[in-house]
């Protein structure tokens, strides 16, 4: 017999006039040693996510940060204000 079941997600906050490109993935949870861990994925106003990146948890883009395209933000990383990122992992490439 299988019982109804709930399964908690954890919220991703967009900033205003933020953009997500297509193929973009914004992870909310991520499965370490068979444990499954879950947080808050936050894009801040005016942020730029390039196509098929990766947004891990519990990560922070302020605003008007931009993640270039094929582009990995990890577990509770923090971008900088007007800041450019870009790699597997992703690495700074301007600060303004």
């Amino acid at each position: 017999m299988i019982k109804d079941s709930w399964l908690y997600q954890a919220p991703i906050h967009v900033g205003a006039n933020a953009a997500i490109a297509d193929l973009t993935s914004l992870q909310t949870h991520l499965f370490e040693d068979r444990v499954m861990k879950m947080s808050t994925v936050k894009i801040g106003q005016g942020c730029t996510v390039g196509p098929r990146s990766v947004v891990l948890y519990d990560s922070v883009m302020e605003a008007g940060s931009k993640l270039d395209a094929l582009s990995l933000l990890m577990k509770s990383e923090v971008l900088p204000s007007e800041s450019e990122w870009r790699g597997i992992p992703a690495r700074l490439v301007v600060e303004q």
